[in-house]
């Protein structure tokens, strides 16, 4: 790099944010239905309304998934996992809309005790440069702005401004 420039690197990942740099890398090909998907691993299925193709919302997640009474194990496995996925699309890997969340997440949230071992460092970071190359190619030939919002872990992004 020249003088000057700086880059978002795995250390920074995980000095910042604590999550684990190294282990199996999250390769997620969720070519499951998400009705299965979502059933498998959250108990529920979601409404039409509450999802686009692989992805769900994040609103329902907030409000399809609470404890109250004499929840059974199950039940607080599959809160805990919506809560984990509504952390990752809300905040640690979210798109530019904001809104949704991809379920390809939910295999590697499925035992709780394996979750901690994937890298979800790189996977995270993986995601801010994907998403900044999506950023960066804002453009057409009329020189229009067509995607100039930019997703991912935006704090990873303004901790180096």
């Amino acid at each position: 790099m020249t003088c000057g420039e700086c880059a978002i690197t795995l250390e920074d990942v995980t000095i910042q944010l604590g999550v684990p740099i190294s282990g199996p890398l999250i390769i997620a090909q969720n070519k499951e239905a998400i009705e299965i998907t979502c059933l498998r691993y959250l108990g529920k299925v979601p409404e039409k309304t509450d999802y686009d193709r692989k992805r769900v919302k994040l609103t329902w997640l907030k409000s399809a998934f609470q404890l109250d009474g004499n929840p059974t194990d199950r039940e607080v496995d599959c809160v805990a996992r919506a809560y984990i996925l509504l952390l990752i699309g809300g905040m640690m890997m979210s798109d530019k809309s904001s809104t949704m969340v991809h379920t390809q997440y939910l295999p590697f949230l499925s035992l709780s005790w394996k979750a901690g071992a994937y890298s979800w460092g790189s996977t995270i970071l993986t995601f801010l440069y994907q998403e900044m190359c999506k950023a960066a190619k804002m453009s057409n030939i009329d020189g229009q702005v067509l995607n100039a919002d930019n997703g991912g872990y935006m704090v990873l992004l303004q901790s180096l401004a």
